[in-house]
């Protein structure tokens, strides 16, 4: 996990520990960004392009006018190139394209470790995005009769307050203690745990 602000063992053993005392699979995945966002890297092109060929004209007069029209495209492309290099068009994401990309992203990784042609048998997913700052938590039909949409958000609230602090060991490990508790205390320790388990890891995405 190349760069990842955490140490992966430590987290690992609490997952280890979630799943043999509550009897459930716990997958926790995560990745530096759900999309690449192509409309947001163009969107900053444009905006930065038009600010520096505005600057340009301002100070120098080109002849023939269509030279203009010129500086602004080259600009544009510019501004594209030195984003895409640097990876600065995740500034320019709205808030509204950062959900849905990591909502389909989770949703998609859940029903995966919920195949039963591959024989898992996930309960709970727990994914996030470090660039985008977003997290989903999400839970089976059996677990969602169990467990409110506020417990949650308890859990969720609980990373993010870590999260905003940079510390995202205590966070993740915190958020493990606590969705624990309220799995035993709110379902009780599964009867019938999967056969197959998941590796008990955090699935790191490219």
């Amino acid at each position: 996990m190349r760069n990842a602000p955490f140490t992966s063992a430590s987290v690992a053993e609490k997952i280890k520990n979630f799943e043999e005392h509550t009897g459930y699979e716990l997958v926790v995945a995560a990745c530096h960004a759900s999309d690449p966002y192509p409309g947001a890297l163009w969107r900053g092109g444009v905006l930065i392009g038009l600010v520096l060929s505005a600057l340009a004209l301002h100070f120098y007069n080109l002849h023939p006018r269509s030279l203009e029209i010129l500086l602004v495209g080259a600009c544009i492309l510019l501004a594209v190139t030195v984003m895409r290099l640097l990876d600065l068009q995740r500034f320019f994401v709205l808030p509204s394209e950062a959900e849905r990309e990591t909502a389909e992203k989770a949703s998609a990784l859940f029903s995966q470790f919920q195949s039963s042609s591959l024989g898992h048998q996930a309960a709970i997913l727990l994914f996030f995005s470090l660039s985008e700052h977003k997290m989903h938590l999400l839970i089976d039909r059996d677990m969602n009769e169990k467990l409110k949409a506020e417990d949650l958000h308890e859990i969720l609230a609980l990373l993010r307050t870590h999260f905003k602090k940079g510390d995202f060991q205590t966070g993740l490990e915190s958020a493990i203690s606590v969705l624990e508790e309220k799995v035993l205390a709110k379902a009780g320790k599964n009867p019938h745990p999967p056969t197959l388990s998941v590796p008990d890891r955090i699935f790191w995405l490219d």
